[in-house]
């Protein structure tokens, strides 16, 4: 339930590409980085909306499991939102470099002659290149 979940104890910012992203250390030791932002991150869109809906698309299948992902992502509370019923999510720091390297993977494997998958659009590149900078 909301009540077992871990709360945020700390709350700190990276400048990460030029956004600052909201990172926070829960109360059981845990470091995360907001999905939301971390979407933000990747897209330059302000409430881009949840990073599920961009990596889950046919393009990064073979590159980032979208599954394991959403698995791995960590429920926690943010004390200035405890009205919602809904628990926030984030990405620990290997799970957002997982990301991020699947979006390269995809961008190389997409340029090179012998690959027979689905291309990435313009958009889905500019994103691999943000995260090729993040990570």
């Amino acid at each position: 339930m909301q009540g077992d979940l871990p709360i945020a104890k700390y709350r700190g910012t990276l400048d990460l590409l030029g956004v600052e992203i909201p990172c926070y250390v829960l109360n059981n030791g845990a470091r995360v980085i907001g999905r939301t932002s971390m979407t933000e991150m990747l897209t330059g869109i302000k409430g881009g909306g949840g990073l599920e809906k961009y990596i889950g698309v046919s393009s990064l299948t073979p590159f980032i499991n979208k599954d394991l992902v959403l698995e791995r992502m960590v429920a926690f509370r943010l004390p200035e939102v405890d009205g919602l019923d809904k628990a926030v999510k984030g990405l620990s720091a290997d799970l957002a470099i997982d990301v991020c390297r699947g979006f390269v993977d995809a961008m190389q494997a997409s340029y090179t002659p012998e690959y027979k998958g689905t291309k990435l659009t313009s958009r889905q590149v500019e994103m691999a290149v943000k995260a090729s900078m993040f990570v």
